[in-house]
């Protein structure tokens, strides 16, 4: 039987129990009810916040504005005369990920992909980042981790600090900066409040090998593992309904990260699983539904 329950409200009862629909269309509007493929689909997307609490690791930054270029369509910075790339003498052969932020002309600021070295015979090439080229990744806050010879964070991790972008037509015209952060070091997993980075109201921390084998806080936002030799692992518990959690590994060595007290994964093969893991350079957006009792990933760098 259906029959309509207070205004506006529409309930299915098989007798007195209230039952469910089964039978839903793709949901267009804001009221409209949905399946939970659709929902699991759609949260491997963008999340809520529009934007995960950092952009993937880069090799290197500017310290300088970099020399002159022209900008061609498609985000793209192309040196105005021949000869390769050199940022802190850092070499390139294509595809490095690198932070550009002392430009003059702040717009052109940003995460890119250097997609030509350079040479003798040829400009080099950067565009912007896949990760790092619309609206939603330019959120005030964000932070990026330079993680080239340098295994200590606290000098090499930078944060967005112009307004957040509301319109994809922002990119390449309105202003870009970040500033020098400081990523605390804590070995008892316990998070730290920094007053510099309280805009998203997070709270970010950086974990080593101390923590092998303890369970991570999830009052934490943003994680970084940051070891440069030892292979260690951490343990993460079931969350709350919709929370994020960033994690990001600059070590050289792998981390695994186990799920414990009935928490599961499920990851674009769609098959769930106990653990992953994270080599350097690598990152990890989950979020935890309670509607399947799991974390799942919102982005592909995870390892094996």
């Amino acid at each position: 039987m259906a029959k309509f329950t207070e205004a506006g409200t529409f309930r299915m009862y098989a007798g007195t129990t209230a039952d469910q629909i089964t039978v839903l269309n793709t949901p267009s509007a804001n009221s409209d009810a949905a399946t939970v493929s659709y929902v699991l689909n759609a949260v491997s997307g963008v999340s809520a916040a529009g934007s995960p609490a950092a952009f993937a690791p880069v090799l290197t930054a500017t310290t300088t504005a970099l020399p002159a270029y022209s900008t061609q369509a498609g985000h793209i910075l192309q040196a105005s005369a021949n000869g390769a790339l050199n940022i802190n003498g850092v070499t390139f052969s294509g595809n490095e990920r690198i932070l550009v932020k002392n430009e003059t002309s702040t717009q052109y600021n940003g995460v890119y992909v250097v997609t030509q070295a350079g040479s003798a015979g040829t400009p080099w090439v950067l565009t912007r980042s896949s990760d790092a080229n619309t609206a939603l990744s330019f959120v005030q806050g964000k932070v990026v981790v330079i993680n080239a010879g340098a295994p200590v964070v606290g000098s090499t991790t930078w944060q967005l600090t112009s307004s957040s972008f509301t319109s994809d037509a922002q990119v390449d015209s309105s202003a870009v900066t970040f500033g020098s952060i400081t990523l605390p070091q804590n070995s008892t997993l316990t998070a730290v409040s920094v007053a510099a980075l309280q805009k998203e109201s997070k709270n970010y921390n950086t974990l080593t090998s101390a923590n092998n084998g303890s369970t991570m806080a999830l009052n934490l936002s943003l994680v970084v593992f940051n070891e440069p030799t030892t292979p260690f692992s951490v343990n993460l518990t079931a969350g709350s309904d919709g929370q994020q959690l960033d994690l990001m590994n600059v070590a050289a060595a792998k981390v695994t990260v186990v799920l414990t007290g009935g928490a599961q994964f499920m990851g674009g093969s769609g098959t769930a699983v106990s653990q992953f893991s994270l080599t350097k350079g690598q990152s990890a957006t989950l979020v935890f539904l309670s509607l399947t009792s799991m974390w799942h990933m919102k982005n592909t760098g995870v390892g094996s």
